[in-house]
């Protein structure tokens, strides 16, 4: 059954026994994967997660509908988890569709799918699943949802520092409420001491600052800077970060410069004109950083660039983790095209 993100939210929470699938699809896997995390906190301690692949359950499609309907030696819960690209899940899902009961939760989560996909028209309107489109925020939505997740919190934020946390954490929900969570417990902020989040605080606090400065490989990369580029994935790597944090933020600063790009086909103006008439929703002290970036990378390479960043995110939300490995031979080979750029 297709709902909004309240009814499966409150779905989530019950982990209802008859709801045998939760199918989570669209461009935003970040959300996604966030709200397939929480079944596992709503069925419990003690819950175990078997994490499957579409690849395998195209090998072997009766395997997920036996798992869902398997018996626990010792009487647990287990949270079935499945990453695939949609279709080639079709065989496995209807199989589990068909078993007459489950003992254990499973959830999907997939990219975008065609309103015509088979999986989504197999799901959609059965009655024991419940399935949920995630977008991407952008723009408005984007500074609107930091602003609604800053409320909650008891912290008032401008648009301008809504716009540079966006920027910060690459529009990813779970960090951005992470980020506004942390603001808050140092701000003191409660019902009765409502705070205003600043940017002395993000500079001090920021995600962009912790174990090395993801902006600053962000900005490493886009202006094709190899020296400083080594340097910060350096930290990185002996602090130990994850990939997905560089990753996100690389994502986030390839859709702005995309955005920015299809400014100048259409206006005409030069980068530092397009720049400058995004006001504040670009952090002033960013401007002559993306200015650069922007003269570096036209539209058509930008494009390309984009869907490389979402190949990595996808890769290391594989079984394996991508690595810093891998993911620095790709920052490279991209930062060699800004270079390359500049030097013409």
């Amino acid at each position: 059954m297709l709902v909004k993100l309240p009814e499966m939210q409150r779905a989530l929470a019950a982990a209802a026994p008859d709801i045998r699938l939760y199918l989570f699809y669209g461009p935003d896997e970040s959300a996604s994967n966030e709200l397939a995390n929480s079944l596992t906190a709503a069925l419990g301690a003690g819950t175990e997660r078997l994490d499957m692949t579409g690849a395998q359950l195209k090998d072997d499609p009766a395997r997920l509908a036996d798992e869902a309907a398997a018996f626990s030696m010792f009487g647990g819960q287990q949270h079935i988890r499945v990453t695939g690209s949609g279709d080639e899940l079709v065989p496995a899902v209807t199989a589990l569709l068909e078993l007459p009961q489950t003992n254990h939760a499973v959830t999907i989560v997939t990219g975008t799918l065609r309103k015509d996909a088979k999986l989504l028209s197999l799901v959609r309107d059965h009655p024991h699943t419940r399935c949920l489109e995630s977008y991407v925020p952008g723009g408005q939505d984007a500074t609107a949802l930091v602003r609604a997740l800053a409320a909650t919190s008891f912290l008032r934020v401008d648009q301008d520092i809504a716009s540079r946390l966006t920027e910060m954490v690459g529009n990813d929900r779970a960090l951005i409420a992470r980020e506004i969570e942390k603001y808050a417990l140092y701000l003191d902020a409660d019902e009765g001491a409502v705070r205003t989040l600043d940017h002395d605080t993000i500079d001090l606090l920021g995600a962009d600052n912790d174990e090395g400065n993801v902006g600053a490989i962000a900005n490493a990369v886009f202006a094709g800077d190899p020296d400083t580029l080594t340097h910060e994935l350096d930290l990185f790597a002996t602090a130990s970060s994850p990939a997905a944090m560089i990753i996100r933020v690389l994502m986030r600063r390839a859709h702005l410069l995309l955005g920015l790009a299809q400014d100048m086909a259409t206006t005409g103006r030069s980068a530092s004109d397009t720049v400058e008439a995004r006001g504040k929703a670009i952090f002033w002290k960013d401007k002559p950083s993306i200015k650069v970036q922007l003269s570096r990378w036209p539209l058509a390479r930008l494009e390309t660039a984009h869907s490389r960043l979402l190949q990595l995110e996808r890769d290391d939300r594989g079984p394996q983790a991508l690595g810093m490995t891998r993911l620095g031979e790709e920052l490279f080979t991209l930062c060699r095209q800004a270079a390359r750029a500049g030097r013409r």
